[in-house]
């Protein structure tokens, strides 16, 4: 648990006030609160609070929660020393790695996963919860409006659906390119026979998802997360991590001359500096040409 955040004593103030504002039952979820549980408010806020102290947004989020939830007009969480981020170390694939995972993924239920995450740098959420009316196969569009998140509540695993996506500017719209125009058109095709061919036996609750099994079940995103270092290693390949296919996508759009602006838009960053922070990891063959430039105005060593 972070040391900048004393999450005990912030935590047992704060259910205090909370109780004392709206004069309700509140979780006693610390020890020597002596405040009486509401069956229903323990639950969500007993499992907002498992995963305290694990990052900084995970312990701050447990706080918004109860904000929101008893109504109180400020958060005391907001005054509590913030424990610094861990810097995300992004492990991108090159051109050439990409070129042969792209080779052996074609055909397999990763196939469209990782197309979509190395190509227009979606989020997992996002991948998993593009719906067929966010392609627009006449204005060549694919626009970034839903996702689909998973989460474990008591031991159980939760698909968590909304309209919307993780910050205003991640929802935007990208150019539906060729490849992908006859990739989908191909997959919509396969999705209707199935249909006819599975009849009852066909899912009919993900009928608007774009990424479902043959049986129309959705591909959940913690499949995502585990199948694809699997695939890595059964066919020799070198391991990241599913999230590193969209630090793919950002290197080798800087890598190709796109400015850092572009990028934020495409990849749908709210800050500029999360994009520089992230993702200015140049091929080291764009070293080499940096190094030969700055030669050029060395002195002679002769």
């Amino acid at each position: 648990m972070p040391n900048a955040l004393n999450v005990s004593n912030d935590l047992r103030q704060f259910l205090v006030l909370c109780h004392k504002a709206r004069q309700e039952q509140v979780v006693p979820v610390l020890p020597n609160v002596e405040i009486e549980a509401d069956p229903g408010v323990a639950d969500y806020v007993r499992n907002c609070f498992k995963f305290v102290g694990r990052s900084e947004s995970d312990t701050l989020f447990p706080f918004r929660i109860c904000k929101n939830l008893l109504q109180i007009p400020s958060n005391p969480a907001d005054k509590v020393q913030r424990p610094k981020k861990n810097a995300c170390e992004a492990n991108p694939y090159n051109s050439e790695e990409l070129e042969k995972l792209f080779e052996l993924v074609k055909g397999t239920p990763l196939e469209l996963g990782v197309m979509f995450a190395a190509f227009y740098g979606l989020r997992r959420g996002e991948i998993v919860g593009l719906k067929w009316d966010a392609i627009d196969f006449t204005q060549k569009t694919i626009t970034i409006r839903h996702t689909v998140t998973q989460a474990t509540v008591d031991g159980k695993s939760v698909i968590i659906a909304k309209d919307g996506a993780k910050t205003k500017s991640s929802r935007r719209s990208l150019p539906l390119v060729a490849p992908f125009e006859k990739y989908l058109k191909a997959l919509k095709k396969r999705q209707a026979e199935n249909r006819l061919i599975c009849g009852e036996s066909y899912c009919q609750d993900y009928l608007d998802y774009v990424y479902v099994n043959d049986l129309g079940e959705l591909v959940k995103p913690g499949y995502l997360t585990q199948a694809f270092p699997a695939f890595l290693e059964n066919h020799g390949l070198r391991r990241i991590r599913f999230h590193d296919l969209r630090h793919s996508c950002a290197s080798l759009l800087y890598a190709n001359g796109v400015a850092l602006k572009d990028i934020q838009v495409w990849l749908g960053h709210s800050d500029i500096g999360t994009t520089s922070n992230i993702y200015t990891h140049l091929s080291y063959s764009s070293k080499v040409s940096s190094a030969q430039a700055i030669l050029g105005i060395l002195p002679s060593q002769d």
